[in-house]
């Protein structure tokens, strides 16, 4: 798995708009007043749902009247809502911390739990091939400024869990990347944003400071994001500088620290909470990162990892960084995170959310010239929005070619055809 050996060609940020004409709810933590991005949101009885944004913005422009609005996150307790009874833009949620039995404490550590889940991997997740349908979209932001922005939806053909990983059919059912006005629309969007924010910040006595408002940035493509499953071949290696990274498998347990955070919930799931990162005395660039395990099934619900801080100065070797030097370049990599989400489908689990996110600084030095620095803000998602348990027939013929960029295989549609395809962006059947 040539995971963070990471292809950085291209870089790309996320940030998700919601329509512009439709109404939208967000969603916050009823204790600390800020979003929740990326919770869930489903009418009850409708088989419709739809996924925040990063705002924890949620379009409910076609919610049907008089119908309940369940929500749930990772970690907060399920809200029912019915739309008409919401009389502001927002919805609160609660947080969820459950104590955890001390029996099982005392009988099992970390590293046991993740054994155990990784031996029902072939009973928790699928088989069988499937097939599904993905809103993707990627973005690059250097400092403010959006230069950058793709769109696509997909659809794919999975193998079973145990099958072939080169074994991905994906076809591009429309893509379209951003125009000059669009881009700056964003940018000016975004910064209306930054204003609201640091407005009601200040009015609650709150600091803030720019990191607050860093935007999130991304490199992939389509493919790789279903690639790097960390739950497809366990067993092949994650890799970074070529030293073996793999958190999940138990004979590079030597080199991490693992141990239990509260449990949280997730609907009616009772979710375990093992945070992992490389121990002090490893001279190497290694991982950090949290586990989500349902403790009826042992099913992984979310992984999320990133390279660890106490590794970042292993990273590039030293002659690497003192060669940028000479040409005038100096850079930082401030984060990494690799987030993957996992939701039953029947009896089995598959993946459904995936997403990247990456912060880079950068500054060129020129003789006789002030320093000039930027900040790349990098993120990337997939989300499926419909999944089906047969292999159904492709609605597109353009296949994805991994060998070029996605944005040199644009699939044009007509402005009908792609406004309801956004429209669906975000929903999920």
């Amino acid at each position: 798995m040539r995971l963070i050996g990471f292809s950085m060609a291209a870089a790309s940020l996320l940030v998700s708009f919601a329509s512009a004409f439709g109404q939208r709810v967000t969603l916050i933590d009823a204790e600390l007043h800020v979003p929740v991005p990326y919770a869930t949101a489903e009418w009850l009885g409708s088989g419709r749902g739809v996924v925040a944004d990063a705002y924890g913005r949620i379009d409910v422009t076609d919610a049907p009247s008089g119908v309940q609005l369940r929500i749930r996150s990772i970690g907060y307790h399920v809200c029912i809502r019915v739309l008409d009874s919401i009389s502001a833009d927002t919805i609160q949620l609660r947080s969820s911390i459950k104590q955890l039995d001390e029996v099982v404490v005392r009988l099992l550590s970390p590293q046991a739990y993740i054994k155990r889940a990784m031996n029902k991997l072939k009973e928790n997740y699928s088989l069988d091939s499937f097939a599904t349908e993905n809103y993707y979209q990627e973005m690059l932001v250097e400092n403010e400024d959006v230069i950058n922005h793709l769109e696509a939806f997909i659809e794919v053909h999975h193998p079973g869990y145990e099958s072939e990983r080169d074994s991905f059919d994906v076809r591009i059912k429309a893509a379209k990347k951003s125009d000059a006005a669009t881009l700056s629309f964003m940018t000016r969007e975004q910064e209306k944003e930054r204003k609201k924010e640091w407005k009601v910040a200040r009015k609650e006595g709150r600091q803030m400071d720019e990191d607050t408002f860093e935007w999130p940035l991304e490199l992939a493509s389509p493919p790789l994001l279903l690639l790097i499953d960390p739950l497809r071949h366990s067993d092949e290696k994650m890799t970074v500088n070529e030293d073996n990274v793999q958190f999940l498998d138990s004979s590079n347990a030597r080199f991490y620290n693992y141990w239990f955070g509260k449990p949280v919930s997730d609907g009616e799931r009772t979710l375990m909470v093992i945070h992992f990162d490389q121990r002090e005395d490893v001279k190497r660039s290694m991982l950090k990162g949290t586990l989500w395990i349902d403790q009826e099934t042992d099913a992984f619900v979310k992984i999320s990892f990133g390279l660890s801080e106490r590794g970042l100065r292993h990273l590039v070797p030293g002659y690497m960084k003192a060669a940028l030097w000479v040409y005038g370049l100096d850079y930082a990599l401030k984060e990494t995170l690799f987030e993957f989400e996992y939701a039953p489908f029947g009896d089995e689990w598959r993946l459904h959310t995936t997403r990247l996110k990456a912060n880079v600084w950068l500054e060129k030095r020129r003789l006789f010239n002030p320093n000039e620095t930027s900040d790349f803000n990098y993120k990337c998602e997939m989300i499926t929005t419909r999944t089906s348990s047969i292999q159904t027939p492709f609605e597109s013929d353009r296949k994805y070619d991994t060998k070029e960029l996605l944005s040199d295989q644009l699939k044009e549609v007509s402005d009908a055809e792609w406004k309801a395809l956004k429209k669906e962006s975000r929903n999920y059947y």
